[in-house]
Formats: C-alpha cells, structure tokens, sequence
C-alpha cells in the first residue's frame, strides 16, 4: 500500500496519483524502494494516458 495522499488517488485511479505513488518507490536510496510497485503504478498511469508515466517507462526500458 503507498502512503500519504497520493495512496488515496492512486487506489481510487487517477493518474496523477498513480505517477507519484510510483515515483515515490523508485529511489533506490529511500527504504521504500520497490521497482516492481513502482512499475505497477507507472503502468496504471500511463494505462490512463499519463504522459509523465510513460516517458518514465520509456525510459526505464532503455537503461
């Protein structure tokens, strides 16, 4: 489950909170790092036409 106020967005589907829940588990120095939720809700929000997300996504694809 993410916390804080994008947890409530994302879980209730809007992209923006889905983007910065999935940012939010992608800094590999935080404890919360966890790739696999963080493309989880990547992929929510570009599902919805997130523009952000799939740029990230894109690029996550690359490295």
């Amino acid at each position: 489950m993410v916390r804080g106020i994008s947890s409530l967005a994302a879980e209730n589907g809007d992209p923006v909170g889905q983007y910065n829940a999935g940012m939010s588990y992608m800094d590999p120095t935080q404890d919360r790092y966890a790739p696999g939720r963080a493309r989880f809700w990547l992929e929510k929000a570009a599902s919805q036409g997130d523009k952000l997300a799939k740029d990230r996504l894109s690029e996550a694809l690359r490295k």
